[in-house]
């Protein structure tokens, strides 16, 4: 096997460490890793009698099984349970291991590791990487406590490894990295996107539940979690498209002549306006405070901004100061006199966008209230338009429990947008937006301000977490007003 197909195994191995546990298993697996420990830990004190005085004095141990292989570059993952003594209480934990070294092997191996203060069992739950030196021979299964398999982490923690199964002989550098089990441990991490209050799920723990958060954010979230709330993993990373179609209404317009100044005009109207865009979005978002979530956005918008430009023939004559009853007859009077004109022309709308939010959030049992509040602002990749967005999005909704898909969370609610485009343009016969007439030049520039039509419209949506980690979201507002929108995400908590 070359290094690379090793190290592409090696990575697959630690990521699939971290993939999620159905809910209606977890009961099962936790049954089955305390069993587990409670064997291991009876391999151990028979290995070694001395043992058992140093794990009478700890304030705290770690039994983990960990599996793997070893050939030149190496990795293992597995699971364990963290035990404090002192309050009775168990932490489920992740292993992922990486070996450096020489020799062939291919088998499983158990961990226990003992804490002489609380710190130090504090510290490890926090999770660290830990290294040492490991030798491993294994024939079929042995109960044999090798020690060259013995390290001291520090001077309050003191690790051993034990061979299970396997065959093969390994001398190598070990690195072992721990991360709480939050599938498994009652972290306060929330099963769904918002903060919530006995929310009705299957197969919680209930026994030894520590329920101390693991994250720096969100702020006085430890607080509310002894109050019972559980919370969303504190971080998130989404890719999000947005497709709108809008009518416009008109402001205020300036026009200008041949290069004139820009002036308003009675006889220049503009109609039809309207927006339609498509965007792709990605969203980065962390929780400030347990109600309160704020995020960032960036990305790209493309649609067009199509509008009807009408000119009053008679009154360009009079601006123009033409008189068609003169002659020879001014060349203007064929194109304008007793003529509505109407030009439809098409702006586009394609540009970078920026926007920054918050979202307040609230839930009891299986029912939920959210109030977002985006502003999105679009730079244009031309000076034709630009302009700035400010949406409100009230919703309440309740989430379903569906056992071991996970949770999908129905709602409606109303959307306000407040949209002001700035529309900046010139029309010219000499480039045929509309017909010239002889020799005589004529263009039209203006700049136009509007805003839109509609200022609220009804949504209804859903949000479907697979787990802790992944959700994704869809929902569709366009049933009162001259709004049509869907908007759809895929979000990854952390």
């Amino acid at each position: 096997m070359s290094q690379s197909n090793l190290l592409l195994a090696l990575v697959f191995t630690l990521l699939t460490a971290c993939s999620s546990i159905p809910i209606n298993e977890r009961v099962a697996v936790r049954e089955e890793m305390k069993q587990d420990s409670e064997q291991s830990l009876k391999v151990f004190l028979a290995s070694r009698p001395k043992l058992q005085d140093e794990f009478d004095e700890s304030h705290g141990y770690f039994l983990g099984r960990i599996s793997g292989a070893v050939l030149g570059v190496g990795a293992g993952t597995g699971r364990g349970i963290l035990y404090d003594t002192e309050k009775n209480t168990q932490t489920y934990m992740d292993i992922s291991r990486i070996d450096l070294g020489w020799g062939i092997g291919v088998g499983q191996s158990q961990l226990l590791v003992l804490f002489k203060t609380d710190e130090a069992r504090e510290n490890f739950r926090e999770g660290d990487w830990f290294s040492g030196i490991g030798t491993t021979a294994a024939a079929g299964s042995t109960t044999d406590l090798n020690a060259s398999a013995t390290g001291v982490y520090d001077k309050d923690t003191t690790f051993y490894y034990l061979t299970e199964t396997g065959v093969g002989v390994a001398a190598t550098a070990r690195v072992v990295s721990l991360s709480v089990n939050e599938d498994l441990t009652d972290t306060g991490a929330s099963d769904i996107s918002i903060p919530n209050k006995n929310f009705k799920i299957t197969n919680p723990q209930t026994d030894g539940a520590p329920r101390k958060w693991e994250h720096e954010l969100p702020f006085f979230a430890q607080n509310v979690i002894d109050k019972g709330y559980n919370l969303p993993l504190p971080y998130g990373i989404a890719l999000v498209y947005a497709g709108v179609e809008q009518g416009f209404k008109m402001n205020s317009m300036d026009v200008g002549f041949n290069g004139g100044e820009k002036e308003r005009f009675d006889f220049v109207d503009f109609k039809d306006a309207s927006t339609k865009t498509h965007a792709f979005q990605l969203k980065a978002d962390a929780w400030l405070f347990p109600f309160m979530n704020v995020f960032a956005m960036v990305g790209r918008v493309e649609g067009e901004a199509p509008l009807t430009v009408t000119l009053d023939g008679n009154g360009v004559l009079d601006y123009l100061n033409a008189d068609c009853s003169s002659r020879p007859r001014p060349p203007s009077c064929a194109l304008f006199e007793d003529e509505n004109i109407e030009i439809p022309i098409e702006i586009p709308v394609d540009g970078t966008t920026y926007g920054f939010g918050t979202t307040l959030v609230g839930g009891w049992h299986n029912y939920f209230a959210t109030l977002p509040i985006s502003f999105t602002f679009t730079e244009m990749d031309g000076k034709e338009i630009e302009g700035y967005t400010l949406t409100i999005m009230p919703r309440a909704g309740r989430v379903f429990n569906l056992q071991g898909m996970g949770n999908l969370a129905l709602f409606v609610g109303g959307s306000y947008l407040q949209a002001d485009l700035t529309v900046v343009s010139s029309l010219s016969c000499e480039t045929r937006d509309f017909e010239c007439v002889g020799n005589e030049p004529f263009s039209l520039d203006f700049t136009l301000k509007q805003s839109n039509s509609d200022r609220w419209n009804m949504l209804v949506g859903g949000n479907w977490d697979l787990n802790k980690h992944w959700s994704w979201h869809a929902e569709y507002g366009g049933f009162i007003g001259t709004r049509d929108a869907f908007i759809s995400s895929l979000s990854y908590r952390y």
